[in-house]
């Protein structure tokens, strides 16, 4: 019989509670009917990004590899997708007319090199 402990403090607790209550916010912004609809989808897609961060985070402080061990081959590092993801939501504020087209995909090139460098 295997008897496996966790290993939880406080500040995993708190941990556990900025993700539900990230993922609780960033699901209200993306499923919000209002004008600016656009704006608040991409800034649901930048909390998303800094709850996955986080979720590594306390992921690697519980050490949930050794319950989990293909935990660590989810790509969960996008910190550089949250400069983009931010000036989108900026410029859907100011100029909600703007057509958001595939030109603008550019700008998370970053973020696939970024995938590229972490592949194990």
């Amino acid at each position: 019989m295997n008897s496996y402990t966790f290993h939880i403090t406080l500040d995993d607790v708190a941990f556990f509670a900025t993700i539900f209550i990230g993922l609780t916010f960033a699901l209200q912004l993306w499923f919000a009917k209002s004008v600016n609809r656009a704006a608040n989808r991409f800034l649901a897609l930048a909390l998303f990004v800094m709850i996955l961060w986080v979720t590594r985070i306390l992921a690697v402080d519980i050490q949930l590899e050794t319950y989990l061990p293909g935990w660590n081959r989810l790509p969960m590092q996008f910190l550089l997708a949250l400069g983009p993801l931010i000036y989108f939501y900026v410029l859907k504020i100011t100029r909600p007319e703007y057509p958001f087209t595939w030109k603008d995909m550019l700008h998370f090139c970053p973020v696939l090199l970024e995938q590229v460098a972490l592949v194990p």
